[in-house]
């Protein structure tokens, strides 16, 4: 009794922060118009040659969101309001996600302030609000990321199933998913020994995974990705080649806020914004550094490992390609690092 009433507790304040959350997220939903990337994926959804399109593998992107969003703005429209709280309804969604999971590697108290700083991260509201498949890849990363959790503290069936269906969703959702599915897999390999999960069980769940990424692997990865960018090198990018700042600003805007709302204000201010950034830092380097150096907090070093697994491995690796094979660093395309930071 004593346990469910301390779950108990923190539902009420959950359910506050959610309805805050929705509020921010649907606030001036369309008080801008569309730019380039959302209006370029109205047009292709209103076009008669979308299921073409979504055959011959689009610009290269997942198809999931675009084939949600169809049938989306065939019952509630096109414009910017109906199709940009398509993406609310997932960002809304991920906060007792974010919850849930934290709470399975932590404890309730933790789960509730990570969520409250969810909810009031600009960031994460600036993709709530934009007609892109931002924040619906984010709702099944944190699914898969709970239910992830949930196996290795107990390899049930039903959680197998439904860490397979949300990993799934989200490959088909973004590319970027793939980092949290590395993390993953670092996570199982270096402590197989303490998990719920048997390696070979794993290993197959892992074969199955990949068997099901192959065909849109083959159909756009392999012809619009791959060989035009690094094989036949006939791909013209936009994008600049990183530098250390550009790590640096990448946890800035985290903090702050997008980079098209507080760029400026972060070139303007970058030295205040460097103190303040080393400022946190140092007081989570401290508090990991404590955590680490109790003897019976196993578990929450293991998490706390998979919490900076999850941070560093998009940034560190897309970071790396970006400077030794071709620039692809956006902040957005790393912007899962978001949850654990």
């Amino acid at each position: 009794m004593a346990k469910k009433f301390f779950k108990k507790q923190f539902l009420f304040p959950l359910l506050i922060l959610i309805i805050v959350g929705a509020f921010l997220s649907i606030y001036k939903l369309s008080f801008q118009s569309y730019w380039l990337d959302e209006a370029r994926s109205i047009i292709l959804l209103l076009s008669g040659y979308f299921f073409q399109a979504m055959k011959s593998g689009f610009f290269g992107v997942p198809p999931l969101y675009e084939f949600i969003l169809y049938f989306w703005v065939k019952l509630f429209g096109h414009s910017e309001g109906s199709t940009r709280i398509f993406s609310s309804i997932f960002s809304i969604a991920t906060l007792p996600l974010m919850y849930l999971a934290v709470k399975e590697f932590f404890d309730n108290k933790i789960a509730m302030f990570s969520a409250l700083l969810l909810t009031f991260s600009a960031y994460h509201i600036y993709y709530a609000q934009e007609a892109r498949m931002y924040a619906f890849s984010w709702f099944f990363v944190m699914a898969s990321t709970l239910f992830f959790i949930k196996l290795i503290k107990k390899s049930t069936k039903r959680n197998w199933i439904i860490y397979l269906i949300t990993t799934l969703f989200a490959f088909y959702a973004h590319y970027s998913s793939l980092f949290v599915l590395l993390t993953q897999n670092i996570f199982v390999f270096m402590f197989w020994k303490r998990c719920g999960i048997k390696l070979k069980h794993w290993i197959c769940m892992q074969l199955v995974l990949i068997m099901l990424f192959l065909p849109w692997v083959y159909i756009s990865v392999i012809p619009r990705l791959i060989i035009p960018t690094f094989i036949k090198k006939t791909e013209t990018f936009w994008i600049a080649v990183p530098s250390y700042r550009t790590i640096l600003e990448t946890f800035i805007y985290f903090i702050w806020g997008h980079e098209w709302i507080v760029g400026g204000y972060v070139n303007k201010h970058l030295l205040f914004c460097k103190a303040l950034l080393s400022l946190i830092g140092i007081m989570i380097f401290l508090s990991i550094w404590a955590t680490f150096r109790q003897k019976e907090s196993s578990q929450k070093k293991e998490a706390i490992f998979f919490m900076l697994s999850w941070c560093f491995s998009p940034i560190i690796t897309l970071y790396l390609v970006s400077i030794y094979i071709k620039p692809f660093y956006v902040v957005r395309y790393v912007s899962l690092a978001l949850f654990p930071v």
